[in-house]
Parts: C-alpha cells; sequence; structure tokens
C-alpha cells in the first residue's frame, strides 16, 4: 500500500533538515521509541479504537544523506517474527515558504500474509497503517521542534552572557 504523509513546521528548510536529520538518528539510536506503534487504529465494528502498541526499529541513512538528499526510512517490529507490517520508503524536506518547510514521509506500507492480510487490513483494520505513520511523522516533527526550540534558547543565553 502505498502512503505519502506530510507536516509542516514553521522554520527554513536548513533548520528543519538539520532538525530532523538528529531527531532521526536518535530515533534510530532508541531503535524502540516510546509512544510509536505499527498497529493503531479502529477495528471495524469495534465500540472503540483497538490500540495494539508494537515496539519498533527505525533505519535511517540520514547519517549518510547530502544535504539535498532524502532520508530512507524502514521501518519493522522489534520481534522480527513477520506477524506485523512494515515499511520502507523515505523522508522529504522541501521549502514551502520562505520560512516553512514541509516534512513528507512516503513510501510502501507492506503487511503479513499477502492477499489475506491485505484483505484483513482493508476490512478489519481499516486506517491502521496511516495512522501509525502519521503517529511516527508527527514523533519526528515534535522531536525536531524541541530540538530547534532548545538550540535557539541555549544560543541565547550564551549571546547574553557577556551583557550582564
Amino acid at each position: 500500500m502505498k502512503i505519502s504523509i506530510s507536516r509542516e513546521m514553521p522554520v527554513a528548510r536548513t533548520f528543519a533538515r538539520d532538525a530532523v536529520k538528529k531527531t532521526l538518528l536518535d530515533l534510530q539510536k532508541e531503535n524502540r521509541p516510546d509512544g510509536v506503534s505499527l498497529g493503531t487504529g479502529s477495528a471495524e465494528g469495534a465500540k472503540q479504537d483497538v490500540r495494539v502498541e508494537v515496539p519498533i526499529d527505525l533505519e535511517t541513512t540520514a547519517k549518510l544523506a547530502r544535504w539535498n538528499e532524502d532520508f530512507s526510512v524502514a521501518v519493522r517490529a522489534h520481534s522480527k517474527t513477520g506477524a506485523f507490517p512494515t515499511f520502507a520508503g523515505s523522508l522529504a524536506i522541501r521549502e514551502t515558504a520562505a520560512d516553512c518547510a514541509q516534512v513528507t514521509l512516503s513510501g510502501e506500507y507492506h503487511v503479513p500474509l499477502g492477499l489475506l492480510g491485505a484483505a484483513i487490513d482493508a476490512v478489519a483494520l481499516n486506517g491502521v497503517a496511516r495512522s501509525s505513520l502519521e503517529r511516527l511523522l508527527d514523533r519526528i516533527v515534535r522531536g525536531a521542534m524541541e530540538r530547534i526550540d532548545h538550540e535557539s534558547t541555549e544560543a541565547y543565553i550564551a549571546s547574553r552572557r557577556g551583557f550582564v
């Protein structure tokens, strides 16, 4: 299943790219980002959302990517049993305005069990793929913005030390 999800960041592309890169590398080191799952959504007929938290491994080429290249991103369940979906794609950061960047996660989401898995995903787990990857992208963007805020504060404090 092809998926493309975008989020806006109210910062210039250069700042967004650097912060997103560092955030991806941090998540890759953790290789179990808390709160990110490959199975959150609504099951058809359920009275409430079904939530399954699956620890994940995240792989990226962010460390090796040149300034104008997208980052490759692969996500799979930490257990590696083959019972959970996988994702392979890229994370692109584009300038949308002078001080705005758009972060887009796009690629292929693969469900296990071939056609049977695809049917179960389409009928019973409507929205799981998209909502799981939206949560991952939200975590990446939120982490990047927190990093930018922290670095801006640190730079401001450092610049004021000599003026007090």
